[in-house]
């Protein structure tokens, strides 16, 4: 049996050179599920300029973002974009530890909320690397705060569920997830004042969820 290949094909040395976010900018949606076709793009445009360390950086980010979220299942919150025919895309477990060096070295350089989410809580998945949960469920956040628009509020409750989730795992007790509940509740507070009260609803479910927030004042 031939052994496992790495997914980086790149430099870890080189990562820091490449702009990982200019791919982003042409992404409808603020969110992994729109990355993965921008940095589809950048790739084959890398190639096509012989940047062979912007392409290795690129792929790579690309397979990262594609990673299914299937938050409702904890054990797994991670699943194949694609299968078929027996065959399917990467999740977490495949990486290799260079892998993971890779993933870590480019969450340094992250600064879009959404794919800092993604890259630390791969991190945590595959580590269970506390200070990258803590990460993980502050960009999670602060992602659900961005996408909470008229066009982009369906993928808020994906990054408040795991954003919240996360949160707990770390503590109830503790600023991160008290923060990450009022953030929550304050969307809650604006959505009640649509006229479509969907969008409401959805976030009253996670607030019942998590058991946060003030029953006096949500009861209603």
């Amino acid at each position: 049996m031939s052994a496992p290949e790495k997914v980086f094909k790149g430099d870890l040395a080189q990562i820091g050179s490449v702009d990982i976010e200019a791919p982003l900018a042409g992404a409808k949606t603020p969110c992994c599920e729109y990355y993965v076709t921008q940095y589809s793009i950048a790739t084959e445009q890398a190639k096509a300029k012989d940047d062979a360390a912007a392409a290795a950086v690129y792929h790579f980010l690309g397979a990262i973002v594609s990673f299914y979220p299937r938050f409702d299942t904890p054990d797994q919150p991670f699943s194949p974009m694609i299968q078929m025919e027996g065959k399917r895309s990467l999740i977490p477990s495949d990486l290799l530890p260079d892998d993971v060096l890779a993933v870590r070295e480019l969450a340094k350089h992250a600064k879009d909320d959404a794919l800092r989410s993604r890259l630390f809580d791969v991190l945590w998945e595959l580590n269970k690397d506390h200070t990258a949960c803590a990460e993980a469920a502050a960009s999670y956040i602060r992602a659900a705060e961005k996408l909470n628009t008229v066009d982009g509020w369906v993928h808020t409750t994906t990054c408040y569920y795991r954003g919240l989730y996360l949160a707990a795992k770390l503590g109830r007790t503790k600023d991160l997830f008290k923060k990450a509940a009022e953030s929550l509740q304050q969307a809650i507070r604006a959505a009640a004042k649509d006229s479509e009260k969907f969008r409401c609803c959805q976030f009253m479910e996670l607030l019942i969820n998590f058991r946060c927030g003030d029953p006096t004042e949500f009861a209603p």
